[in-house]
């Protein structure tokens, strides 16, 4: 989802002017983008928590040449993701995932392989094109 399609979601949802909908969601960046450089913490009950990580220097190396290179310290943004996300996030992939075993083993099932073993039918294919390879 871009930022476009979330300002179309929401002048949808809420029956807002496209350009209003468009200026809440910059305020809300803008809000979040400030709090953070101030290294202020944001929690957001049930979705998740943005907070500032700090690394230190250290030392690191080219790999082509070896040679040693200073890397400084430096800010990054971090997103802890809360539980109530991280529930949704996986029953939705858990519910595709079951979606496309069962669309695997339906193609399984009209190709003629057996449909008690689907793994079993996949590495005799793969063994058959190593044999064809050599």
């Amino acid at each position: 989802m871009k930022k476009a399609d979330l300002v179309s979601s929401l002048s949808q949802k809420h029956k807002l002017p496209r350009s209003k909908a468009q200026e809440i969601i910059e305020d809300l960046f803008e809000e979040l983008s400030l709090a953070m450089e101030r290294g202020d913490k944001i929690d957001l009950r049930g979705f998740g928590t943005f907070s500032v990580r700090r690394t230190k220097a250290r030392i690191g190396r080219v790999i082509a040449t070896g040679e040693r290179v200073d890397i400084p310290a430096r800010s990054l943004p971090d997103f802890r993701p809360g539980k109530e996300l991280v529930a949704r996030c996986n029953s939705a992939a858990s519910s595709a995932q079951s979606a496309a075993m069962s669309a695997a083993l339906t193609t399984s099932i009209s190709d003629g392989d057996s449909p008690r073993n689907p793994a079993t039918s996949q590495s005799a294919r793969r063994d058959e094109q190593d044999r064809q390879t050599l």
